[in-house]
């Protein structure tokens, strides 16, 4: 009977530990409006640099400002009806609903590293 008891527990606590171990991200949206393509940063580094400044708030971040969208391949460009596009065909001034993973780092400009998606939504 001690050793049923035992094995109950032992399975109740990895049953716990199991739905600890859930570390999901939030995903979510904010609009900006692109600033600048920075192709330089692309040629030295294998990746790119969109700067934006976000119209709607960004994650936690209640107030607009000024940020940096690091591309990479994983990152799908689409243009306004919703076509794929490449990357670099994104126009400054165009505003764009920007899709990220809910983590930004604390630099200023803040860096926004887990861009999911971009979709031009306007053009100026």
């Amino acid at each position: 009977m001690k050793h049923l008891i035992t094995i109950a527990f032992l399975v109740f606590v990895l049953l716990i530990a199991a739905g600890c171990g859930n570390n999901t991200v939030d995903v979510l949206t904010f609009r900006a409006e692109v600033l600048e393509f920075d192709s330089d940063y692309f040629l030295q580094n294998d990746d790119a640099l969109l700067f934006v400044y976000s119209i709607t708030p960004v994650g936690s971040h209640s107030g607009r400002g000024r940020y940096f969208i690091n591309r990479n391949d994983s990152v799908s460009v689409y243009g306004m009806n919703g076509e794929p596009i490449s990357y670099t065909d994104i126009p400054v001034g165009a505003v764009v609903d920007i899709t990220y993973y809910a983590y930004v780092l604390q630099s200023y400009p803040a860096i926004i590293p887990g861009a999911i998606s971009i979709q031009i939504v306007e053009l100026s």
